[in-house]
């Protein structure tokens, strides 16, 4: 299925995290942030793959920035590293987003799958929070002629 369909069950699984008071992709992009913790989850970049004979196949980096106080303070740190547990565990529950993709599973080593918690910027403010990397494979279906 395509990022249009799977990119909202994945806001859902980090809605689901218990105190995670706003969540925002690449349709719903705020201009400043006002809710925390909050996360902003946008596709950084991927491959495609497709044929006339086969599936196409779709791979995405996608990165979500989870941001736990709206300037950089100390005892926010505690509150990144428990949502980056209760993230991790959420996301392993739901690694197909109900069937829409192959699966969604943190960046493999060597690459980090987290960064942080420290200083985190949007826009021109700086924040409390973390990034996590995510490689979401997707198997699509639409007509190729050769």
């Amino acid at each position: 299925m395509s990022i249009e369909v799977w990119m909202p069950r994945l806001a859902r699984v980090f809605e689901e995290v218990r105190g995670m008071e706003k969540v925002y992709t690449f349709e719903t992009i705020p201009g400043s942030l006002a809710a925390f913790p909050c996360t902003v989850i946008m596709p950084t970049g991927g491959a495609q793959e497709y044929s006339t004979g086969g599936p196409g196949l779709a791979w995405h980096d996608v990165q979500a920035n989870v941001y736990t106080a709206g300037q950089f303070l100390p005892e926010a740190l505690a509150t990144s590293v428990r949502l980056l547990v209760e993230i991790r565990n959420r996301l392993a529950a739901n690694i197909t987003l109900g069937g829409s993709v192959s699966f969604v599973l943190p960046i493999a080593p060597p690459d980090k799958w987290y960064e942080g918690p420290g200083r985190l910027e949007f826009g021109d403010k700086v924040h409390t929070g973390l990034i996590l990397r995510l490689k979401v494979k997707e198997t699509e279906a639409f007509m190729v002629s050769a």
